[in-house]
């Protein structure tokens, strides 16, 4: 019950709400954006679980198990390097044991990839989301705004026009001496 009274801050306040569905609205991208990562992820770990296997890697072959001895922890390492965590120890230990500058490449083409690439994607796109849905929340103010002049215009005419005795189009100043102002101000008001 707790989480429901954080949640219903969202109604509260516009602006919370506003993100809220901005969010909302980016997840459906998100979710393409981290399907697209799985499965870069995936082809990666592919090349990595066979690659490694071709490889003496001496005193460090239980690391390179435990980071690459099946899909699935190659996937895992991989999500890993992906959120930049122990990629140095990585490409330390995989470097004393093959070719340095090949490691590098590949391992500065995989980060920049999915860790730059990526993040910055699901950025762009959550920041996208927000100024739209900001963009769209001024639209409907101004909309609004102009629609309640439209109402204010309109009821200031015709309290005017009811004041205009002789039907002339004009308000002399007698005729705005005579007007009951109580009447006026209760047209306006309501």
């Amino acid at each position: 019950f707790r989480v429901m009274r954080v949640l219903r801050l969202f109604t509260l306040f516009h602006d919370l709400n506003l993100l809220l569905n901005a969010f909302g609205e980016a997840l459906q991208t998100v979710a393409w954006v981290s399907l697209m990562a799985l499965t870069i992820i995936y082809m990666c770990a592919v090349f990595m679980t066979n690659w490694v296997k071709t490889v003496d890697w001496g005193a460090d072959s239980e690391k390179v198990a435990a980071w690459f001895g099946t899909l699935g922890f190659s996937m895992r390492t991989l999500f890993f390097v992906m959120t930049l965590a122990q990629y140095d120890e990585i490409i330390l230990v995989m470097e004393t044991h093959t070719n340095h500058f090949g490691v590098y490449v590949v391992a500065i083409a995989y980060i920049v990839v999915t860790a730059f690439c990526l993040v910055s994607l699901i950025t762009g796109i959550l920041s996208e989301k927000l100024v739209s849905a900001r963009m769209t929340d001024m639209i409907v103010k101004q909309h609004e705004f102009e629609h309640d002049q439209q109402v204010f215009a309109l009821e200031v005419g015709q309290a005017l026009r009811k004041l205009d005795v002789d039907g002339d189009g004009f308000l002399s100043l007698t005729e705005i001496k005579k007007a009951d102002i109580r009447h006026l101000q209760s047209v306006l008001v309501d």
